[in-house]
């Protein structure tokens, strides 16, 4: 199997190292060179051009910013996408993923989505959860590949489906980062122990590890080297929105969060990690 990546930034840098570890030879593009020609090897050739990708591999995988930026991808290949498998692994809507099926069949190619949850870290400890929308061909015959970063591979069902629960764990992951930022905050502001406080809320039903996960973070107030970037969450905050709007959800609490993390953007905070939200909602005096 050829396997190819579209998009080398955080995620694709640290997926494709990883499967090249794992003894993939690989192809990878990114519109910016320089990003892929970093990680140039042996394994891992860098491609100048979407079309040279298709010619080259069997299987692409799209880890791109964005629905926007998948299309831009996609209309600007000319060869033909038969036999071609597509995989989308980025985060976008449901309805943008079937779109992308239905685009991708009528041009003879082959399609599924396998969003993620977890970011670098997990990629090189091999503890993603890989979260697939496929039929079970699919599933079976690339479960595999997902196995090499990835500590649990489950398909979800069809296309569309892991696209819509990867957007209902990323609203958990945004809301409570911003939850806990709040309580922290309040807590340090009133000199009231930080140890204890984390002591007793590990105790008890409240509790998430990732609250452990960037604590020291939030203590030492250092964001930088991001796993996420806060313009990555403020772009998934505002797709969830339109999305639980569509879904007649009730949309006051993430509309929230659109203000708060556009604020942290306006503040020159959108390269650091998205933890920093904490400096958003509990200010250095």
């Amino acid at each position: 199997m050829k396997i190819g990546i579209a998009g080398i930034g955080l995620m694709g840098k640290a997926l494709a190292l990883k499967l090249a570890d794992a003894g993939f030879e690989l192809n990878i593009y990114n519109r910016t060179s320089r990003r892929a020609d970093e990680i140039a090897s042996e394994k891992i050739k860098v491609i100048k051009s979407p079309d040279e990708l298709i010619q080259n591999c069997d299987s692409i995988i799209l880890i791109l910013s964005d629905y926007n930026a998948i299309c831009d991808f996609l209309s600007s290949i000319n060869e033909s996408l038969k036999n071609k498998t597509i995989i989308q692994m980025g985060t976008i809507s449901s309805g943008e993923s079937e779109i992308l099926n239905e685009r991708i069949l009528v041009r003879g190619g082959d399609y599924f989505e396998a969003p993620v949850l977890g970011s670098i870290k997990q990629i090189e400890a091999k503890e993603l959860i890989t979260l697939v929308g496929s039929n079970e061909k699919q599933f079976t015959d690339y479960k595999n590949v997902f196995e090499w970063v990835s500590k649990n591979v489950v398909r979800i069902g069809k296309v569309g489906d892991a696209a819509a629960i990867k957007l209902a764990l990323n609203q958990l992951i945004a809301s409570q980062t911003a939850v806990f930022a709040m309580s922290l905050g309040y807590l340090r502001n009133k000199n009231i122990s930080t140890e204890l406080f984390m002591q007793i809320l590990r105790e008890s039903a409240l509790y998430a590890p990732t609250f452990d996960k960037k604590l020291q973070n939030y203590l030492e107030r250092d964001f930088e080297n991001p796993n996420f970037p806060l313009k990555h969450l403020l772009k998934d905050v505002r797709l969830m929105k339109g999305e639980f709007e569509n879904a007649e959800i009730n949309t006051e609490v993430l509309k929230s969060l659109v203000s708060l993390i556009e604020d942290g953007v306006k503040n020159k905070l959108g390269e650091k990690d998205y933890s920093v939200i904490y400096n958003v909602i509990h200010p250095i005096k």
